[in-house]
């Protein structure tokens, strides 16, 4: 009898819960932003298309590699560094798991400062500062009050 009590007693998730909400967005545009950026650099190293980074494709792109993130002293290393599953291949997880950790930068260039480029929430605030306008408030009245 208990265990039937418990069983109809289910949380109950509010509509808040399944919506990005104004505060979280933002959070939400960098960490998309960063994940495509992610895409992309896996794609340019993943030069087969077979969604796996082998050894070879990681040595041939090393010299982009350290463009984004900085010198790459042993690659073999770091290969087996980003291989955590140890399957011979880094997976795209993986390698966003190594990027997140080496700040991965496809924008970046060797002789970047970063006082002169803009940062990403920089560039979200210019961003939304254009679409501010078509952004529609939902205190305004946006009828016809005649009808």
């Amino acid at each position: 009898m208990e265990k039937s009590k418990k069983s109809k007693k289910k949380k109950k998730v509010s509509m808040k819960d399944k919506y990005i909400e104004r505060v979280e967005f933002r959070i939400f545009l960098i960490a998309l932003r960063q994940r495509y950026e992610y895409f992309e650099a896996f794609k340019i190293i993943d030069t087969s298309g077979d969604g796996m980074i082998e050894i070879q494709e990681f040595l041939a792109a090393k010299d982009l590699l350290e463009k984004w993130v900085g010198l790459l002293e042993d690659p073999w290393a770091h290969y087996r560094e980003i291989d955590a599953d140890g399957s011979g291949s880094i997976t795209f997880d993986e390698f966003c798991d190594w990027a997140i950790k080496k700040n991965l930068d496809l924008d970046k260039e060797p002789s970047d400062d970063e006082n002169d480029s803009l940062n990403e929430e920089e560039e979200l605030d210019m961003i939304m500062e254009e679409e501010a306008p078509s952004i529609i408030d939902p205190n305004e009245h946006h009828y016809d009050d005649g009808l």
